[in-house]
């Protein structure tokens, strides 16, 4: 039997089905996609397919990607590229690159990109980068940034620091810290540490560390003097000894 994280979601998702809303049958799907109820989720999304969502494309797409069948996952994205659903050319971005044809993944992204897909736009970034072709790297990022892609603004931030552009770097990243971004936290975290700014250093750490950033956990457990937030924070997750000391049941 599955439990459901947000019974109460589930219970409104389902609601919306009885009253006619096929999107929230897809909803529904995610949900249980979500729970680890795959049979339910490729239930549902069978039934928003058939209801003509082509999102129920995209959620059997991602089932059998991640359950491995990667021929089926390109026949259902291929499906759901018929049916409308223009992510799809990302998607087979991703298991062309995955296969190791670089050349048919950056032509599937060049694709998906005219569609506003910036995840399709940093994924250009990082094959031009990858070439060093930084020019044509940044601007693959400045437009996957466009649409608040944190790891784009990361990337930008790498770039800028190449330059010894600091201050630019040094924006980029708060922008991605501004998303919620864990990777910008350290970043700028390592930043203010090497300034000598330990308790903002800290702060920043103990952000990235409850996104479950492991660089900024090691980076919190090696500083001197933390303050009570962290300390209460480390000693609820696991780390009592680092903050306390090991105990002497002798």
């Amino acid at each position: 039997m599955h439990g459901y994280k947000v019974s109460t979601e589930y219970v409104e998702i389902l609601e919306s089905i009885i009253d006619g809303n096929t999107d929230a049958i897809y909803r529904a799907g995610v949900l249980a996609y979500e729970n680890g109820d795959f049979e339910t989720a490729e239930k549902f999304f069978e039934s928003a397919k058939k209801a003509g969502d082509s999102y129920g494309y995209l959620g059997l797409d991602i089932l059998a990607k991640d359950s491995g069948h990667a021929v089926l996952a390109k026949e259902y994205f291929r499906e759901g590229l018929n049916a409308g659903n223009h992510r799809c050319l990302f998607e087979l971005g991703v298991l062309a690159a995955r296969a190791g044809d670089l050349e048919e993944a950056e032509r599937f992204y060049l694709q998906a990109s005219d569609y506003d897909i910036p995840e399709a736009m940093f994924n250009l970034g990082v094959i031009n980068s990858d070439r060093g072709e930084l020019e044509v790297a940044k601007h693959w990022y400045l437009r996957a940034a466009a649409h608040d892609y944190a790891g784009a603004l990361i990337n930008l931030g790498f770039l800028a620091q190449l330059e010894n552009e600091n201050d630019l770097m040094n924006s980029y990243w708060i922008q991605a810290q501004n998303l919620g971004d864990a990777v910008a936290m350290f970043n700028l975290g390592q930043l203010q540490a090497g300034s000598g700014n330990l308790r903002e250093a800290e702060r920043l750490f103990l952000a990235a560390a409850t996104k479950g950033n492991a660089d900024a956990l090691q980076a919190l457990l090696n500083l001197d003097r933390l303050g009570p937030e962290a300390i209460l924070w480390l000693a609820g997750n696991g780390y009592e000894s680092h903050v306390f000391g090991e105990s002497d049941d002798s």
